[in-house]
């Protein structure tokens, strides 16, 4: 990153500099749900309101059973307003290539495979995400060995 801002010093360019050294840092941070295919099962929790209530309640609960969350290779996300968040709020550079409406309030349960497996509104039980991964084949897998 240092080299970067080095590059930017000495380029009588400013403007270009910067434009390009911004370009190169958001590719360098940006990550694509793509990444987290075969390897995590991921739990968006869409909220359209400005306070997320409905949202940060939610993980807060998930939050709060770590081992499970654990077990289960679980990644969670907030999404709100076109963007994501990490579990702490955060905001990440992720992008979908699956397009959430911004007026959904739910959670998405997206496989190891990719692909959407759960979609509801709020509120959402834990045992019904916890019960529905549990009779995936690639879980069912994962719990003999």
């Amino acid at each position: 990153m240092a080299f970067l801002f080095i590059l930017m010093y000495m380029y009588s360019k400013k403007t270009f500099c910067f434009t390009i050294i911004y370009a190169i840092c958001f590719m360098l941070y940006s990550q694509d749900m793509a990444d987290f295919k075969w390897i995590n099962r991921i739990l968006i929790f869409a909220d359209s309101d400005q306070k997320l209530i409905k949202a940060k309640s939610a993980i807060q609960v998930f939050k709060s059973l770590e081992k499970e969350v654990k077990e289960r290779a679980l990644l969670l996300f907030l999404y709100s307003n076109g963007s994501f968040f990490n579990s702490e709020g955060v905001r990440l550079r992720l992008k979908s290539n699956r397009p959430i409406e911004s007026s959904f309030n739910g959670v998405i349960l997206l496989g190891k495979d990719g692909g959407v497996k759960f979609k509801e509104s709020y509120p959402i039980k834990t045992e019904t995400i916890f019960e529905l991964i549990d009779g995936m084949p690639m879980r069912r897998t994962e719990m003999k060995d």
